[in-house]
C-alpha cells in the first residue's frame, strides 16, 4: 500500500469515528440503515437502493422516516458526508500530489463529473478553484 493511500485511510477512519451513533430509541430500520451508511459512507455502490436491500428494509415510508429522525434524507446525509470530507482531503492531500478526480473516487463519487457538480453546487465553486481560493481560509476556520 503507498504512503498516501494509509494517509488517506488513516483521514476515513477518523471521519468515520466522529459520525453519530444512531440513537436507541430510533425505530430498528433507521438505526440499521445508518450503521450501513457509516459503515459503506464512500464505497461507490452505496445509494438507497443498495442500502434498503444489503440492510433488508423496507421502502414503504423508509425516506421520510430516515429523514424525521435523522434530519436529513438518506441521499443528502450521503452526499454532505462525502462532500465535507473531500474538502478534508483537499487540503490535506494537497501536497501529497492527489489530483482531485482521486479526491472524489475516494469519497465515494463514480466519476469526475458528478463530484465536480455535486462541490460547485454545495460550496459555490468546482473544487480546484475551491482549493485556490477562499475555500482554504474557509477550510481552516472550520477545523
Amino acid at each position: 500500500m503507498r504512503q498516501i493511500d494509509k494517509y488517506i485511510q488513516r483521514l476515513i477512519d477518523e471521519y468515520k469515528k466522529q459520525l453519530s451513533k444512531p440513537n436507541p430509541k430510533w425505530p430498528p430500520d433507521v438505526q440499521k440503515a445508518l450503521i450501513g451508511i457509516h459503515d459503506h459512507l464512500f464505497d461507490q455502490k452505496l445509494t438507497v437502493q443498495w442500502l434498503l436491500k444489503n440492510c433488508y428494509i423496507s421502502n414503504k415510508n423508509f425516506s421520510g422516516k430516515f429523514k424525521y429522525y435523522v434530519g436529513f434524507g438518506v441521499k443528502q446525509y450521503i452526499l454532505t458526508h462525502r462532500l465535507q470530507l473531500s474538502k478534508k482531503l483537499l487540503l490535506k492531500c494537497e501536497n501529497h500530489r492527489l489530483s482531485i478526480s482521486e479526491v472524489g473516487f475516494e469519497v465515494g463519487f463514480s466519476n469526475y463529473a458528478s463530484f465536480n457538480r455535486a462541490f460547485n453546487k454545495a460550496f459555490g465553486s468546482p473544487p480546484g478553484k475551491w482549493l485556490k481560493g477562499s475555500g482554504n481560509e474557509a477550510a481552516s476556520e472550520s477545523e
